[in-house]
């Protein structure tokens, strides 16, 4: 993999095992794949040792804080749904998929956050 430096520099440089260092930590990991975009820290004086911003704004870091929100949303979504779209079933799909909005969980696709928008109006006319 390549790292791009705050000078500018290109380094090379690799995972050398599946004990990945990540900022902050969390129980689960999620490499990055090809042509993943994510931000890294590194000391300035040997940028080949790295952790990984699970956090910020990256790409690659808002699709791994989407993975909850969507499957929330999904959960919820089979509930509403499975109850015939009972009114006690609104509400928590309701947040869910705001949540997924105010997560920017719809990979920038305008189209997508309309359909999110969308799929809210409908839920709360106790529409399909």
């Amino acid at each position: 993999m390549q790292i791009k430096t705050a000078d500018g520099k290109i380094v090379e440089s690799s995972f050398e095992d599946d004990d990945f260092n990540q900022y902050p930590f969390s129980n689960t990991f999620v490499d990055p794949g090809p042509g993943d975009q994510f931000n890294v820290r590194y000391l300035p004086t040997f940028p080949q040792d790295f952790v990984i911003i699970t956090d910020d704004d990256s790409p690659w870091a808002r699709h791994l804080a989407c993975g909850p929100l969507e499957q929330k949303m999904f959960e919820a979504e089979r509930k509403y749904e499975f109850a015939d779209r009972g009114p006690a079933y609104r509400g928590p799909y309701i947040d869910a998929i705001e949540a997924a909005i105010a997560g920017a969980c719809f990979d920038g696709s305008p189209d997508l956050q309309q359909i999110y928008r969308d799929k809210i109006m409908d839920v709360k006319a106790g529409r399909d």
